[in-house]
C-alpha cells in the first residue's frame, strides 16, 4: 500500500506541472468571475438608451410628482402640444 501512495503522488505532480491541468482548474474560475461580472460590464460599456415617452397633462399635482422623480424621468416643459410631443419622442 506504501507504494500506492507514491506512484500516486508521483503521478499527480506530473499531471499538476502540465497547462493543461492548470487551465481545466482556472477556467471555471474564470468563467464563474465573468458570468457574476457580466452584468456591470454590460451597465458600463452600455449606452443610456432608455425609452422617451410624452406625458401632456393639465393636472398640476401630476406634473409636480413626474418633476419630483428626477432620477427616473426627465422633464421637458416645452413641450406643451401632442404635435411636438410625437417630434420629441
Amino acid at each position: 500500500m506504501n507504494k500506492f501512495w507514491v506512484i500516486t503522488k508521483q503521478v499527480y505532480k506530473r499531471h499538476v506541472k502540465t497547462k493543461s491541468f492548470i487551465i481545466s482548474l482556472l477556467l471555471p474560475l474564470i468563467v464563474a468571475g465573468i458570468a457574476l461580472l457580466l452584468p456591470k460590464i454590460m451597465d458600463y460599456f452600455g449606452n443610456d438608451d432608455s425609452a422617451k415617452i410624452s406625458v401632456l397633462s393639465n393636472n398640476p399635482a401630476f406634473v409636480q410628482v413626474i418633476k419630483q422623480n428626477k432620477e427616473h424621468f426627465k422633464v421637458n416643459d416645452s413641450i406643451t402640444t401632442k404635435k411636438a410631443a410625437g417630434k420629441s419622442a
